[in-house]
């Protein structure tokens, strides 16, 4: 996998930092590993920074890693933010309609203190 994670507990939500590059074949690996952190640490919030990655998944990708994710969290409900650069906001809206389509708590943000509003605001669930 070209990109790497970092993950850490920030004691009222878990941080997990993406380096490098992201591509369709590291999704799997990446939403396993995550969400076994989510689950060890019994997150249900999570920060997602995205601003030092470069992701090229397709549209398909998108799909895969909320169906993935789905299916490994086992009905518990989150809230999830995902920080990216502003120029890339709009790539990673798709993501967001996936994500909230399929009843995830997930929203992109290019502003940090906002995303970290929004994260600790409200119940995990659809929102």
């Amino acid at each position: 996998m070209n990109c790497q994670v970092e993950y850490k507990d920030c004691g009222d939500y878990l941080l997990i930092r993406l380096l490098g590059q992201l591509r369709d074949p590291d999704i799997e690996s990446l939403v396993r590993d995550a969400s076994g952190q989510m689950m060890n640490g019994d997150h249900t919030r999570v920060f997602i920074d995205s601003t030092a990655q470069d992701q090229s998944t397709s549209t398909f990708g998108d799909y895969r890693t909320v169906q993935m994710f789905m299916e490994i969290s086992q009905g518990r409900r989150f809230r999830i933010v995902e920080l990216v650069s502003p120029e890339r906001v709009d790539n990673f809206k798709f993501l967001e309609n996936v994500a909230r389509n399929r009843g995830i708590s997930f929203r992109v943000f290019d502003d940090q203190s906002e995303a970290l509003t929004w994260l600790r605001s409200g119940a995990s669930g659809p929102q």
